[in-house]
């Protein structure tokens, strides 16, 4: 019976070791418990993500769709404009080439206009000039003749 109670004895002394082991226990199990939580919560964010993935995976096919005919019409307006551009390139060198010949030209006919006149006017000051002598002689002549006028009428 010392034996029964020596046992007894020595399990009392295992009791806060066997406690101990439990609570060890019991902190393993709430720890996987709650890794497992945090496991569950991860595997939910990616299913939502896979799932969003493939939702947009699906929708690609029309994005791209839409975006090479977006595309297309892009480069189809790049093409007008360029040749739009080309012609109206066009149109303004004949336009600088005609205009500089035609202004060439008009200001070569106003020069030769403006040189006959420049003569005619120096002809009329001449003309001018030279009369100025007979035309003194004139006065002079009406004058005599007023006065004689005058004189007979007296």
């Amino acid at each position: 019976m010392n034996d029964a109670k020596t046992e007894l004895l020595d399990g009392s002394n295992i009791r806060p070791q066997l406690e101990n082991d439990i609570n060890n226990q019991n902190r393993n199990v709430d720890d996987l418990r709650k890794r497992l939580q945090q496991a569950e919560n991860a595997l939910a964010d990616a299913k939502i993500k896979l799932a969003n993935f493939d939702s947009r995976r699906l929708s690609l096919p029309k994005i791209i769709s839409d975006l090479q005919k977006e595309l297309d019409d892009l480069e189809a307006k790049a093409k007008k404009c360029q040749e739009e551009l080309s012609k109206l390139q066009s149109a303004l060198d004949a336009l600088k080439n005609d205009d500089s010949n035609k202004l060439a030209n008009d200001i070569a006919d106003l020069d030769d206009q403006i040189n006959k006149n420049r003569n005619k006017v120096s002809e009329i000051d001449s003309q001018i000039a030279s009369s100025q002598g007979p035309l003194e002689d004139l006065k002079a002549k009406l004058e005599k003749a007023n006065s004689d006028l005058v004189f007979l009428k007296t």
